[in-house]
């Protein structure tokens, strides 16, 4: 399975240790260059650590091609953009964004989406995490901010499931 990621869930990511789950979970990662370019900026340790992350062979550095970015929206940030351009022209089976405005744009384009909560609620059905509350939490410390009903609601959904596959 191909993903595209945007800066937000990589910093993420990245900032609650968890970057690795996108290995465990997809076969390639792309990065946009152009988000590359927006984490470099942050001069941190997830910045380093998602540069790093980039050196693994399941991961892909790419340019958005201009022709594919004039396609989409030019009032949302340049790894977003990039991001959904590169999402379409490889067809790639998903795209990671937590920007609304961003998430509304690649849906319009046809693309399948998820964010950085998207990837903690894989990484639970796919047993490579225990508890979806801490992994929440991990995010929230990270800087994620979310809706406390959404949060609720993600951790009743769970807690149904378990009780269903126990």
């Amino acid at each position: 399975m191909t993903v595209v990621c945007d800066t937000s869930p990589l910093l993420l990511l990245a900032r609650a240790d968890r970057l690795h789950l996108l290995r465990a979970l997809y076969s390639t990662v792309v990065v946009p260059d152009e988000v590359l370019r927006e984490i470099r900026v942050q001069q941190d340790t997830p910045a380093r650590e998602i540069q790093a992350y980039t050196e693994h062979p399941h991961v892909q550095r790419m340019e958005a091609r201009d022709e594919m970015l004039r396609k989409v929206e030019e009032t949302m940030g340049a790894g977003e953009r990039a991001a959904i351009a590169i999402a379409r022209d490889l067809g790639a089976d998903l795209v990671v964004l937590d920007d609304e405005r961003g998430r509304k744009e690649a849906r319009q384009h046809g693309l399948d989406v998820t964010g950085a909560i998207g990837v903690l609620i894989e990484a639970k059905e796919r047993a490579l995490v225990s508890s979806m509350r801490s992994e929440l939490d991990r995010l929230v410390e990270a800087g994620l901010w979310i809706d406390e009903s959404l949060y609720d609601e993600v951790l009743q959904e769970y807690e149904e499931m378990n009780e269903g596959s126990g």
